[in-house]
């Protein structure tokens, strides 16, 4: 590959010049052009979901080339780069089988439009023509080797000892982040299971004034933000200690203010 990594590494102008060739013009490519290469091989991927997995591949490819960049080593920069490509088309092929079409070959050449976008645009350009043969190379190591290494130390095992999918959890959880959608928490409900589990009481008597009671179950509500897992099991147990009991609407507000839903 050419030297002229070094060069380029020390220049601020080239830096800048090379972030938007290497780095954001492919994500913008990726995002544009994924939706509708999806669909011709038959998969379906909202807009939403083709920006997240834009957006989220630029930060791997940033982290990956520039993991090195703090030691003495500028000409080998273009190694770290090709191998974040590589890196780009792995994450981008798992996640479009999870979220798209579970039939990889098919998923080949979307996933593929963000890294090799990025090769032609910076790598070939500041790195030369072997740059790309590299990246090339590097493409059918990451994404023969690293989607097989995944379906062995991940998809395979968490389906054959706890019947979960982790193709079917990527799929949720980017469903959830960006359409608001329920597929996150439909995935919890299926993976859990019925328990019965110990709780605290506390009554408090008041003369001429409602009773208050506390219970606190030994259980930790949610393990994740927002409502996934039973995330509003605190102000819906308070809406019926309220309806049950009739507490005035400040009682309502301080137990569910002190009953935080990440602690046990």
């Amino acid at each position: 590959m050419s030297s002229t990594g070094a060069g380029f590494i020390g220049g601020r102008n080239y830096l800048l010049v090379f972030g938007f060739l290497g780095y954001v013009i492919p994500a913008l490519f990726a995002f544009v052009v994924t939706k509708p290469l999806v669909e011709v091989f038959g998969g379906k991927i909202t807009w939403n979901r083709s920006a997240l997995l834009a957006m989220a591949c630029m930060v791997f490819q940033v982290i990956v080339s520039l993991l090195l960049t703090f030691l003495p080593y500028p000409n080998f920069y273009a190694v770290l780069f090709a191998v974040a490509l590589g890196v780009v088309f792995a994450v981008r092929l798992i996640v479009l089988a999870g979220i798209a079409d579970y039939r990889m070959k098919r998923m080949v050449p979307a996933a593929a439009l963000q890294s090799i976008a990025a090769a032609v645009t910076g790598g070939s350009y500041y790195f030369g023509m072997d740059f790309l043969y590299f990246v090339l190379a590097l493409h059918l190591l990451f994404g023969c080797g690293g989607v097989l290494l995944f379906l062995w130390l991940v998809e395979r095992p968490l389906k054959k000892n706890f019947r979960i999918s982790a193709l079917h959890f990527i799929n949720a959880f980017i469903a959830h982040n960006t359409d608001g959608d329920k597929a996150l928490d439909e995935f919890f409900m299926e993976i859990g299971e019925d328990v019965y589990v110990q709780q605290a009481s506390l009554f408090f008597s008041r003369a001429g004034r409602g009773d208050i009671t506390f219970t606190v179950p030994n259980l930790h509500p949610r393990p994740d933000g927002g409502e996934i897992g039973g995330g509003r099991i605190c102000p819906s147990f308070c809406t019926i200690c309220w309806a049950r009991t009739r507490l005035s609407p400040t009682a309502v507000r301080r137990m569910t203010s002190t009953w935080s839903p990440r602690a046990r």
